[in-house]
């Protein structure tokens, strides 16, 4: 299993997060069509149930707002991914269906209320760690261009910043030709829920063919 660790500075200021990783080799393809099937209806099931729930106040959500705010960054401009994907369901909108990698973390996103990092280990370089951004530290990213990740919490390998819980890396994103993957789910609220997280999505990768020869591991 790769080593990552939590970075003191960042544990200080936000004390209760904490990452369940889940290695993998990868069987990527470009649609599945019984996983989206699956997905899809959730999504149906999960419209309803949001219609008069407060996303901000979901416990997962509520507590990464509270930590971006103790970093000094605004909740509001800089969504967590899991909300966003969540406000866009709650909205009736379309979610795009990428690759049967993406889809599965979507899909296992919505359920658990994590932001959920996806990254192909082929391209990064060396440990990775999870701190929070410097001044002037961007990155190209999948769906907000070049972006500021000062004071936000980062994943860092030996090259430079990869992701985050708002919006990762082009440099480390999944394509059909992923062969060694990392899955990492980030909770601000401790390691309590993370290990059923964590096996549950492990049943699922396998139960859709996704990865094979999987590792795990808590971070705290």
């Amino acid at each position: 299993m790769l080593k990552i660790n939590i970075t003191s500075r960042l544990k200080y200021k936000c004390p209760q997060i904490a990452l369940g990783a889940i290695q993998f080799n990868a069987v990527v393809k470009e649609k599945d069509g019984i996983l989206w099937l699956d997905f899809v209806s959730y999504i149906d099931e999960l419209t309803l149930k949001l219609e008069n729930i407060n996303l901000k106040e979901l416990e997962e959500i509520k507590a990464g707002r509270i930590a971006y705010k103790k970093l000094g960054r605004d909740p509001d401009r800089y969504n967590l991914s899991s909300k966003a994907l969540l406000k866009r369901i709650k909205a009736g909108k379309e979610v795009y269906q990428v690759n049967n990698l993406v889809d599965l973390n979507n899909y296992i996103s919505v359920q658990s209320n994590y932001s959920i990092g996806l990254y192909d280990l082929d391209k990064t370089k060396g440990s990775i760690s999870f701190d929070y951004g410097s001044e002037k530290e961007v990155y190209e990213s999948l769906a907000k261009g070049i972006f500021d990740v000062y004071n936000l919490p980062v994943f860092r390998d030996s090259i430079s910043s990869f992701g985050s819980p708002t919006s990762d890396s082009k440099r480390t994103a999944i394509n059909l030709y992923s062969q060694k993957v990392l899955m990492v789910l980030i909770s601000f609220t401790g390691e309590d829920k993370l290990s059923y997280w964590q096996e549950l999505t492990t049943k699922l990768l396998l139960r859709y063919s996704c990865g094979t020869n999987l590792k795990t591991s808590i971070i705290k």
